[in-house]
């Protein structure tokens, strides 16, 4: 029984050992996000992120604490599981000077909130229906996916019993890339909008 024990003992320590390692790495990377960003990010962000993705939010509106229901134009970025995020263009029923239009809408859910993120304005139906094209192809494979949102509603229960919140979708963030309103955080946007972000 005691040889057998000892031979397992490397099997054991080879699957055990990385996972151990990855989960310090991941703390440690969240506590940096976190010390430097405290108000952006409201979960985990499973690796996706990085500090230039926070500063990025904290550039145009100075970065707050999240109170639900606030209806402040500061983005907060929270992370899903991918297979629990959904893209969708949905018709708008009307037309404006670009043609009939849509508005991209992505629904993601974590184990107690359904949340509902809308795209701040209608777009002309094609291009709608290639943005939500893009971001499935983004999203799929991965597994996980960070949403920028603005605007988060208070928490409240939708007409199947959910707790949900609604909130302005800006853009989305997986390990394959990102797509939305400003994706990246360039010196240029630096100097011309917070020279002072440290």
């Amino acid at each position: 029984m005691r040889k057998i024990l000892i031979g397992t003992l490397p099997l054991f320590l080879s699957f055990w050992i990385p996972i151990i390692a990855y989960g310090g790495v991941t703390s440690e990377h969240l506590a940096k996000l976190k010390s430097k960003y405290p108000h952006g990010l409201l979960s985990d962000d499973y690796g996706v992120l990085t500090v230039k993705d926070l500063a990025l939010n904290a550039c145009h509106i100075k970065p707050e604490p999240f109170v639900p229901g606030a209806f402040t134009p500061y983005e907060y970025w929270i992370c899903f599981e991918s297979k629990n995020i959904l893209a969708i263009c949905e018709d708008q029923h009307f037309s404006n000077e670009d043609g009939h239009v849509g508005r991209v809408q992505v629904e993601a859910h974590d184990h107690q909130i359904a949340y509902q993120f809308i795209a701040a304005r209608p777009w002309a139906i094609r291009d709608c229906i290639d943005f939500v094209k893009t971001l499935k192809n983004l999203v799929r494979g991965t597994s996980h996916a960070c949403i920028s949102a603005s605007y988060i509603d208070k928490e409240k229960k939708n007409q199947r019993g959910q707790m949900e919140r609604i909130g302005i979708f800006n853009r989305i963030k997986t390990d394959k890339g990102c797509e939305g309103k400003e994706c990246v955080f360039t010196e240029k946007i630096r100097q011309e909008y917070c020279p002072d972000l440290k």
